[in-house]
């Protein structure tokens, strides 16, 4: 989606037209919640941003995950490997012009599986990576709450470890005293690749408490303030 004028605010940056998750927990759950503001907000009209993706076996199983699946139409996989979602999730990013934004703790006892599905989307290949893989940690030491970062990987950056593949952006440490912080970097990422379909993922809220509440702040103010 362009640039555009709504009654009551303005679009700051491109906007995917697909969101693409495979949960409904912490991260995951981003895309879903994102979406319900721009409908209270009267803003879904001008920008119907529509959330994709596969779910493991058994997400129906539960109330809100049966409505979930009914409501956007996600597939409930047979299988309930995290790795096979996480790949088939992947895969919708890497054919339809998508990009990745992952939101990280900081620490390798942290977000496996996003850095695992990091790797796919990147490189192509599905483990766990290491420093060499695909620069897992922080750009410098973070030790106070309110440290922030955000790590690029995509065709345009000129890196050994970099092969071309789906953009990704890694976001260090979100939590309630900074996240309005990376709006602009997400904006800049946004605007440079102009994805189709976005891939939101990342910690749980168990690792980082308020991760949706702040992940979904963010994005209004990443794509309208």
């Amino acid at each position: 989606m362009d640039r555009t004028h709504d009654k009551d605010k303005i679009q700051a940056c491109y906007i995917p037209s697909v969101f693409v998750t495979g949960g409904a927990a912490g991260a995951e759950s981003i895309p879903f919640q994102f979406v319900e503001w721009l409908k209270h907000e009267g803003l879904f009209e001008n920008f119907p941003i529509c959330v994709k993706g596969n779910v493991q076996n058994g997400f129906s199983d539960d109330t809100r995950g049966k409505e979930l699946i009914e409501k956007h139409g996600l597939v409930e996989l047979e299988c309930t490997k995290d790795s096979y979602k996480n790949m088939k999730n992947a895969s919708m990013v890497k054919t339809k012009n998508g990009a990745v934004i992952a939101f990280i703790k900081p620490g390798k006892e942290y977000g496996r599986e996003s850095k695992q599905t990091l790797g796919y989307v990147v490189r192509d290949v599905y483990r766990f990576p290491d420093r060499s893989f695909l620069g897992v940690d922080p750009p410098f030491p973070m030790n106070q709450k309110s440290d922030i970062c955000c790590s690029e990987f995509g065709p345009q950056q000129r890196s050994l470890f970099t092969y071309g593949k789906s953009p990704a952006l890694i976001v260090w440490n979100l939590n309630d005293d900074n996240w309005g912080c990376p709006a602009h970097t997400i904006r800049t990422f946004l605007d440079r690749y102009k994805p189709e379909c976005l891939m939101v993922m990342g910690s749980t809220a168990d690792t980082e408490p308020n991760i949706t509440e702040n992940g979904v702040k963010l994005l209004q103010k990443v794509f309208f303030d």
